[in-house]
């Protein structure tokens, strides 16, 4: 079989991760598969195993419409120049003029019309529009829990025709290996709204004081968050006590996941919340 996955949009975070994961255990499930992988330029935001072919799509100059151009007609051409079986697209927002071939998609989650609040107008308009049509021209949409399906089901039945949950696992996290010991740290995440940085901070200030010797890392944040989350840790009188970190590559977040003696995640909307299943590992 050759499978197609289209990552064109999956940028780092959660669905790199997600994707990254796929295709590892494809690869040690079924070796004698072929998959290729449909990048963006700058190539694939995750590890691509041995044996996993990489297809970049450049196409033309547009500017700000190169992406568009890329998650709909890149990705047709480039199904159509590969012949695979399947294409399997890593997020909702592309395949978007069809593949020519079976294909489906990941859904992580609905949040945008469960949540609206924490998006932009335009960041709602932009995945109703494509995100319904993308779903609504798939073979198979596969959520990595229940509850996502469950709220495909309740938001878009006629959608949920199509849905499969595909739940996530965590047995990735048995071969992470912690840093060298040192003093005590806690991790959390503050890279979307529905995380809560603010309580998470609020909240470590007024166990710091009862606990100096421990520490909170809080990572994923861009340099706008970190700025203001800076502010906020200075005003709380927590500076010594916090810090304040960026994306990480895989293995610099397993090593410090692994290492941490509290994982934080008041997360009020989460799709799946891998995170707290890793924690448990």
């Amino acid at each position: 079989m050759h499978l197609v996955i289209d990552a064109v949009a999956v940028g780092p975070g959660s669905s790199a991760i997600v994707v990254g994961g796929v295709l590892r255990a494809w690869r040690a499930t079924w070796p004698d598969d072929r998959l290729t992988v449909l990048s963006a330029p700058g190539g694939p935001a995750f590890e691509v195993p041995d044996g996993v072919a990489v297809e970049v799509l450049d196409g033309p100059p547009l500017g700000p419409l190169g992406g568009l151009w890329r998650r709909s007609v890149g990705v047709r051409r480039a199904a159509r120049s590969l012949h695979p079986d399947a294409v399997l697209s890593g997020v909702p927002a592309s395949g978007l003029l069809g593949t020519g071939c079976p294909r489906g998609l990941i859904l992580y989650d609905l949040r945008h019309e469960l949540r609206p609040d924490q998006f932009s107008r335009a960041t709602r308009l932009a995945r109703n529009i494509s995100w319904r049509w993308s779903m609504s021209h798939v073979d198979g949409i596969y959520t990595i829990s229940e509850r996502t399906l469950d709220d495909l089901r309740e938001l878009h039945p006629r959608l949920a025709r199509r849905g499969r949950a595909a739940v996530l696992g965590s047995d990735h996290a048995l071969a992470w290996r912690a840093e060298a010991p040192g003093e005590p740290y806690a991790i959390a995440f503050g890279h979307f709204a529905n995380k809560n940085v603010t309580a998470v901070l609020e909240g470590w200030a007024a166990f710091a004081r009862d606990h100096p010797e421990w520490r909170l890392r809080l990572v994923g944040m861009g340099a706008a968050d970190r700025a203001s989350a800076t502010e906020l840790v200075e005003r709380l009188g927590a500076s010594g006590q916090v810090e304040l970190m960026p994306w990480l590559d895989d293995d610099a977040f397993a090593s410090c996941f692994a290492g941490a003696g509290l994982v934080v995640f008041p997360s009020d909307f989460e799709g799946f919340g891998l995170p707290a299943a890793e924690a448990l590992r």
